[in-house]
């Protein structure tokens, strides 16, 4: 009997683990989202880090949406949070694509290699859009993204 908890509890742990991983794309009831051409740089040695990304949404009805409203959630880890709500629209063209361009700058500390590979903290966003599809159906959706800690790097 302890055998069979122990290895339930290894299961769920692995299981829980797997899900920490970078999470760049998926859906909210109609609108599928995607998260590319992530990238992180800055102009300059003294400039701040950007990561930076373009949202992609699509509706999977094929419809015209229309975002009034956008509240962004930023969560670096180990250096707090930033949020946003914004107001403007923002269309998804009947069966097309919506991209959206996204960033926000990172704090590394001094050190350059403190913001590369593994030791980058991971920026989590959180983006919850609210507006209306043809018709005048009321459409909301969350976009949970984990975004990767080596990107590639940009100039």
């Amino acid at each position: 009997m302890r055998r069979l908890l122990v290895a339930v509890v290894v299961l769920v742990a692995l299981g829980g683990c797997a899900t920490l991983g970078p999470r760049t794309s998926g859906a909210d009831g109609s609108i599928e989202w995607q998260a590319v051409d992530l990238k992180l740089g800055r102009k300059d040695l003294s400039s701040p880090w950007v990561y930076s990304f373009t949202l992609q949404l699509r509706d999977t009805q094929g419809r015209r949406v229309t975002f009034t409203e956008m509240e962004r959630r930023i969560y670096q880890p180990g250096t707090g949070s930033d949020s946003g709500r914004f107001n403007g629209a923002w269309t998804i063209p009947v069966s097309g694509v919506l991209r959206i361009p996204m960033s926000s700058s990172l704090r590394c500390g001094g050190v350059e290699g403190n913001c590369s590979g593994t030791l980058m903290p991971i920026p989590l966003w959180q983006i919850t859009l609210t507006g209306t599809a043809e018709g005048g159906q009321s459409v909301r959706a969350v976009v949970d993204l984990r975004l990767p800690a080596d990107p590639p790097r940009g100039s």
